[in-house]
């Protein structure tokens, strides 16, 4: 009987987070992918944003150079700020960012999530 009760209280628990691990499922996510290039890199300077119902906008940049770059870095920086704060404007959190650089450039993700109401 011991068992059995035991039992249930932890099919009961498992049920409760369950729950719990859903509601953070259901969250808004957006994904905010940021990628900056210097000189002759292959790859475009932009901000790609891809929102839960997968819609996708596509800010371009400037690419870095040296005559460029404190303009360029002024002006990349400022349309990164706007593209996080409409989505702060909107109720969503920066919840995590991560970076990886390479020889002629760098790539950024930033996640943002919004709790739904329930």
């Amino acid at each position: 009987m011991k068992k059995l009760k035991t039992n249930l209280l932890l099919t009961i628990a498992m049920f409760v987070i369950s729950f719990g691990v859903q509601a953070q499922v259901d969250d808004d996510v957006i994904l905010i992918r940021v990628v900056e290039t210097v000189g002759t890199s292959f790859m475009k300077p932009r901000i790609v944003t891809i929102t839960s119902s997968e819609e996708v906008s596509v800010i371009s940049l400037q690419r870095y150079t040296l005559k460029n770059y404190s303009e360029a870095f002024s002006e990349n920086s400022i349309a990164i700020r706007k593209e996080i704060q409409k989505w702060m404007d909107e109720g969503y959190e920066v919840t995590t960012s991560s970076n990886d650089s390479w020889q002629s450039g760098n790539s950024t993700l930033i996640i943002m999530t919004k709790e739904n109401e329930r």
